[in-house]
């Protein structure tokens, strides 16, 4: 690749990243100001910078300032951060509340899927007939229910750790009722996935939810742990309860 178009590339991306990141600094300051989370206004700003909001304004001078050329990177960075969010916020919060709470716990992810799954059912054929007709009724329904029903983990952690809920039993327990949520979603969502196109597989559907399983597994009982005491072990923990920077380098 010509060394130049990668330097342009870079110097796109970086100009992109510097938009992105003074915008939400700017809305999530308002955001705080209205007594909201930062993340509101961060959201807020993705809005704004976006097709919905300054492409509309500026339809010619849109796609200039976020190409098609450094779509992938920007995916990529943010699938990266999304990663060291969540990776925070399994190694922030105390989950020594839930041993005396695991009924609780699994009496809110429930309730925090069957409520939006209900919700889904009786929407579903009022926006079937008016969105999406040509659609079958049976997988726009259940594809409704699902996403109803997964819940923005990585908000949720950035939140309860703006409010300092992490050592909290409260945060514990909504966080990890949301995770419970999201991998029961996931999984559904795939079966949907599975059910609504042609050639499903039984076993090949079953083989790759126990692979979602053993993995969590693995990283519940495994890795988890040995990255915790060693984080701890030599890192320490600092005095306002965030990740140490030489450790999340």
């Amino acid at each position: 690749m010509n060394p130049l178009a990668i330097e342009s590339h870079v110097v796109r991306v970086l100009i992109q990243w510097m938009v992105i990141i003074a915008a939400a600094w700017i809305f999530g300051r308002l955001a705080k100001r209205i007594r909201q989370p930062l993340s509101v206004g961060e959201i807020l700003a993705g809005i704004v910078l976006g097709p919905s909001v300054l492409g509309l304004i500026w339809p010619a001078e849109w796609p200039a300032l976020f190409p098609k050329e450094t779509q992938q990177s920007l995916q990529l960075l943010g699938k990266l951060g999304i990663l060291l969010l969540l990776f925070q916020v399994g190694m922030e919060f105390d989950y020594g509340h839930l041993r005396a709470r695991s009924r609780t716990v699994t009496a809110v992810s429930l309730a925090g899927i069957i409520a939006p799954f209900l919700c889904g059912l009786a929407l579903g054929p009022w926006l079937h007939r008016e969105f999406a007709p040509d659609l079958p009724q049976f997988g726009f329904q259940l594809f409704l229910c699902i996403a109803l029903s997964i819940s923005a983990l990585p908000i949720m952690g950035r939140i309860l750790l703006e409010m300092k809920l992490e050592r909290t039993a409260i945060g514990a327990m909504a966080i990890s009722a949301a995770a419970i949520d999201d991998v029961i979603g996931w999984v559904l969502l795939a079966v949907a996935t599975a059910l609504v196109t042609s050639g499903f597989q039984g076993w090949a559907l079953a083989g790759q939810v126990a692979g979602v399983l053993g993995f969590f597994l693995c990283l519940q009982k495994i890795i988890g742990p040995l990255i915790r005491r060693a984080w701890r072990s030599k890192f320490g923990r600092r005095e306002d309860g965030g990740m140490s920077a030489s450790f999340l380098a």
